[in-house]
């Protein structure tokens, strides 16, 4: 088994560390954590998204709520936030949800910074029940809950609190790592120790520079890899460069090469990343 992989490695050794940075790369539940506390951050401030997200709330039909929510959308790229399917299906399951209101994100904001702040008295994260058990022992959160039904407060409380809060910790960081063994349970993978080991070195040319053509061109040859970005705005200006490295080889010491296009990704605000691999080259 050995023999075959490094076999494998050998053929193309860029393709397994891009894959290995792909598989560690933060999964779509860590990605709404981070970004949920993002928008609990930017929502309480004066700006677009305070704005859009007071006009989702308000609404008074259907069509006016979509209309507000594609306003959400655009003000969550404003401020920065990745509006992916995930990231927004969380926002509207959890803050933006039916009879949430302002008090519901100072509420929300004050049970995150104080679960953030046990978390580093303690130096162990805790998990999402844990915590909303705790603070449900806490009525100073009531106002911004918006508690209904009858029987036990703090029942109910715990159940308001568990709705609005999301997984967040080592946990949701192991889950996209795990797989079965029939032989043996597998202990939980820490993708944590390969971020640190695998660091993204690939240097990133903004298309926009004026000698951006050459800069790439020059770490190609160089280094057998480079990344172009470009904002939303300067798509054309990405495709143009694209299309001049395919139609223009790349000198190098003894031969030209054409780079292939190893991955493109967009980024929160739209804009695009392109990566570039020389397979002569080597790493």
């Amino acid at each position: 088994f050995l023999e075959a992989l490094g076999a494998r490695l050998q053929r193309d050794p860029r393709r397994f560390l891009r894959l290995m940075r792909r598989a560690i790369r933060p999964s779509s539940t860590e990605v709404v954590d981070q970004e949920l506390r993002r928008v609990l951050a930017t929502v309480q401030e004066d700006g677009p998204l305070g704005d859009a997200v007071a006009a989702y709330r308000g609404a008074a039909s259907q069509a006016d709520r979509v209309r507000a929510f594609r306003g959400v959308r655009d003000a969550l790229r404003t401020a920065g936030v990745t509006p992916d399917h995930a990231v927004v299906s969380a926002l509207a399951n959890r803050l933006l949800r039916p009879g949430t209101t302002s008090a519901t994100d100072r509420a929300v904001a004050k049970v995150v910074a104080a679960w953030e702040e046990e978390e580093r008295r303690l130096g162990v994260e805790i998990d999402v029940r844990t915590w909303a058990f705790l603070s449900s022992g806490r009525d100073d959160l009531d106002y911004g809950l918006a508690l209904t039904g009858d029987g036990d407060l703090r029942q109910r409380r715990l159940g308001a609190l568990h709705s609005l809060l999301w997984p967040r910790g080592w946990r949701i960081r192991a889950q996209a790592l795990q797989s079965w063994n029939p032989y043996s349970p597998l202990p939980d993978p820490l993708p944590d120790v390969l971020r640190e080991v695998l660091v993204h070195d690939i240097t990133t040319v903004e298309v926009g520079s004026g000698d951006a053509a050459e800069r790439v061109r020059d770490l190609l040859a160089a280094e057998g890899a480079a990344r172009i970005t470009g904002s939303a705005h300067e798509a054309d200006a990405v495709s143009r460069l694209l299309v001049d490295l395919v139609t223009r080889p790349i000198e190098t010491e003894f031969l030209r090469l054409h780079p292939r296009v190893a991955e493109v990704e967009r980024t929160a605000e739209g804009g695009t990343v392109v990566s570039l691999e020389l397979a002569e080259v080597a790493p």
